[in-house]
């Protein structure tokens, strides 16, 4: 039986509370989560009025490095072949070595990458 997720279960975001509690199955899914959110809500006030209200975790997002890379590779072949090139006519999946497979997912990253190198410029630029 699952417990938590994995999130919770990595080392170092202590204070770490253990407790048991029921969960009612017959209810819907919506009514849970929103009996949960108010539960947390309550759980945080408490440890505000104890003063304890930092929060150190920060999860891992993407964007990073070897994201970015992705992205400028993605820029690179959208602006070297042809959509014709790219795809077969109906169909999403890239004919040509890529960092991804899908046109759609190509087109985004390219997009990305279009928006990452218009921040650099604007801040080499001073137009930060």
């Amino acid at each position: 039986m699952a417990i938590c997720s994995r999130a919770f279960q990595e080392r170092g975001h202590q204070p770490i509370e253990r407790g048991s509690f029921a969960i009612n199955w017959y209810y819907p899914d919506a009514q849970l989560k929103r009996a949960f959110a108010e539960w947390l809500s309550e759980q945080r006030k408490d440890r505000e009025k104890r003063g304890l209200t930092e929060i150190t975790y920060k999860p891992r997002g993407r964007g990073g490095f070897r994201d970015r890379l992705n992205w400028l590779g993605a820029l690179r072949v959208v602006n070297h072949y042809s959509k014709k090139q790219l795809v077969d006519y109906a169909d999403t999946n890239l004919k040509v070595g890529a960092p991804y497979r899908h046109l759609p997912d190509l087109y985004e990253a390219a997009k990305k990458a279009l928006h990452l190198l218009s921040s650099v410029s604007d801040f080499w630029l001073g137009r930060s």
